[in-house]
């Protein structure tokens, strides 16, 4: 088997892939070193799990710290994943490796960017959420949460002592090295579980999540008492009834006329995210 030394980083969707009811927190960082280390990648390995971490209990993320995990609490989900993985290809350039554990669309959604940063010298390693029928059986493609986590680790105390020694000694992604746990919405950053918790079941908090909702509304929806309703505004005379149905009139024959001319210069369209 060929291996590589080159930084490796793993991006952790945790909730398409979460850890199993009775699984120890404390074995996901090294179950996806093992992983990493069958398949060849024998270089410094960084683990953030993102996602929504308020209904996360304190034993498990404290077990999944302690292995050396960085936690980012994010508000939309595979998305932030996605942004933020690129944000790390920028100060990490090629050669390096990545493993990402989502769910199978997700990773679709993402093959046309993963594509394009292979030709850069980019390898990547996908872990699907559950294991899928339509993909490939046989090696890394065939990857997925369950069997990543059934990988047999040695347990001893001695050896989580080595494996945190390890991860102290790796590259950290972040300025504040000391610091675990980070609130992306709100660009909080803590060292205890604690104050994380405390800090996801914040007013502030709650807030945030609001506005953050409320950038991504489509028009006409608006965020009353805590949830996403469709408010339509009546005009207030026949005059400005009248005016409202004419200018709809003129931006659908506009937008008519620009799909039109659109079609004509281009053959098909791309849309990435």
């Amino acid at each position: 088997m060929y291996y590589t030394n080159e930084i490796t980083s793993v991006w952790w969707d945790v909730n398409s892939s979460p850890v199993p009811d009775g699984y120890d927190a404390g074995l996901v960082g090294p179950c996806i070193k093992k992983m990493l280390v069958d398949l060849g990648h024998i270089g410094p390995v960084t683990i953030t799990a993102t996602g929504d971490f308020r209904g996360t209990p304190e034993h498990v993320l404290r077990a999944l710290s302690s292995s050396g995990i960085i936690i980012k609490n994010v508000g939309n989900g595979p998305k932030d994943l996605f942004h933020y993985f690129l944000s790390w290809t920028i100060d990490n350039p090629a050669p390096a490796t990545v493993m990402i554990i989502a769910h199978y669309q997700d990773l679709a959604y993402m093959d046309r960017s993963l594509q394009s940063l292979k030709k850069e010298g980019y390898t990547f390693v996908k872990v699907y959420a559950h294991p899928i029928a339509t993909c490939t059986v046989s090696g890394p493609l065939g990857l997925y949460w369950g069997k990543v986590l059934s990988g047999s680790v040695d347990n001893k105390p001695e050896t989580r002592r080595q494996f945190l020694l390890d991860k102290c000694s790796e590259t950290s992604e972040t300025k504040d090295e000391s610091a675990c746990f980070f609130c992306l919405l709100c660009y909080f950053s803590g060292k205890s579980v604690e104050s994380f918790t405390a800090h996801l079941s914040s007013e502030e908090h709650a807030q945030e999540e609001l506005d953050n909702v409320s950038v991504g509304l489509p028009k006409g929806m608006k965020i009353i008492r805590g949830r996403a309703v469709w408010v339509k505004e009546q005009p207030k005379t026949l005059a400005d009834s009248k005016k409202a149905k004419n200018r709809l009139k003129k931006l659908k024959r506009k937008r008519k006329l620009k799909m039109t001319s659109t079609k004509k210069k281009f053959k098909f369209f791309s849309f990435i995210w």
